[in-house]
């Protein structure tokens, strides 16, 4: 009887290391998607600025292009016309990318959340394991 009680206590010991070594595995993996999220925030705010830095440009160009018409400068209006096209094309791009990045984004939240609900269930695990074991040593 003693024997088989040393022996529980023994496997409640590894069960309690094992549990705490999941427990830290699951704070670290929520580590990283904490960092992947930032990361992903600042790639964003990058793509998001330079979007509306060209539509600037964009619109920039559309006043020149009005200007060049009331002028009558077709030419330079056509060529102005051609750079706000290529330009527009960019602009679609950054949008294209940018809704790349909030799902990515979305999906990083989702890890997270999944990461937080295993990380409580293994503290609840650890601390009935640790209860469990002291209740039995003494």
């Amino acid at each position: 009887r003693v024997e088989r009680e040393e022996h529980e206590i023994i496997t409640l010991r590894k069960q309690v290391a094992c549990a705490k070594a999941l427990r830290y595995g699951a704070r670290g993996e929520a580590d990283n998607i904490v960092r992947h999220i930032k990361s992903s925030h600042a790639l964003l705010e990058k793509a998001s600025q330079e979007r509306r830095y060209i539509e600037e440009r964009v619109r920039a160009l559309e006043r020149g292009r009005r200007a060049a018409i009331a002028r009558r400068d077709h030419q330079e209006a056509g060529g102005l016309r051609a750079e706000a096209l290529r330009l527009g094309l960019q602009v679609s791009e950054l949008e294209r990318k940018e809704d790349l990045i909030r799902a990515t984004l979305d999906g990083y939240e989702l890890q997270r959340e999944g990461v937080h609900a295993k990380t409580a269930d293994l503290e609840e695990q650890v601390t009935g394991l640790e209860q469990l074991l002291a209740s039995k040593e003494q």
